[in-house]
């Protein structure tokens, strides 16, 4: 649903921009988030700063560009669908970016090229998807593909949701006396099938 207005990678912004990024350098970026975090890339910013900043992006582009594409800009020129689509995409960021941020015990740090290579490739996914969600009419509504693209959507943020907090939990019980212990297996759900079931869960979510 939301895919199909731009096939691109929405929730994990940093994979798709330093792996695509080569297209436009002709060079090899080996610069990796998360716990690959390397230093040599820029100053390093907090984890838990960098994420929210970078997430907390297209919670402020996407509505403008959406709101700025309705003929006029009027709350009356807003179509159903498009405003399930609004609140589809508003309730996966405002979680990312604030709940997402408050709940993990830890971000692994980042560096300025990172966040800033996020937030210039949030501020053209939420620019372009805002705008085309504007312009879906009602009768988009009546057919069931629109009806299983909000299923799946749904059920892929719930797999993704479920599974961070699973993840967040084992990270709180991962201290053992003074050592912490870095790594763990997961398991329940759809762990039981899948090593990276929050991963999996963003690809149905935005598949949908």
């Amino acid at each position: 649903m939301l895919s199909s207005l731009l096939p691109c990678c929405c929730c994990y912004p940093h994979h798709t921009v330093f792996n695509s990024f080569p297209l436009f350098s002709g060079t090899k970026v080996t610069q990796k988030p998360g716990k690959f975090f390397r230093t040599g890339w820029g100053a390093t910013v907090d984890g838990k700063l960098g994420w929210l900043v970078m997430e907390a992006v297209p919670v402020f582009v996407f509505p403008t560009a959406f709101w700025f594409s309705t003929s006029p800009p009027d709350y009356k020129a807003i179509s159903v669908p498009a405003a399930i689509l609004l609140f589809l995409w508003m309730a996966h960021y405002v979680h990312r970016a604030f709940v997402y941020t408050y709940f993990a015990p830890s971000i692994s740090p980042s560096n300025i090229t990172i966040v800033t290579m996020a937030i210039i490739f949030n501020i053209a996914n939420g620019f372009v998807n805002g705008v085309a969600a504007a312009k879906i009419v009602y009768d988009r509504m009546l057919g069931i593909q629109f009806w299983v693209g909000v299923v799946v959507f749904l059920c892929g943020a719930f797999i993704n949701i479920d599974s961070d907090y699973k993840l967040f939990r084992l990270r709180r019980e991962a201290k053992v006396g003074e050592k912490i212990q870095r790594y763990f297996i997961p398991c329940g759900f759809i762990f039981e099938y899948i090593s990276g079931a929050n991963y999996f869960g963003e690809l149905i979510e935005w598949t949908g």
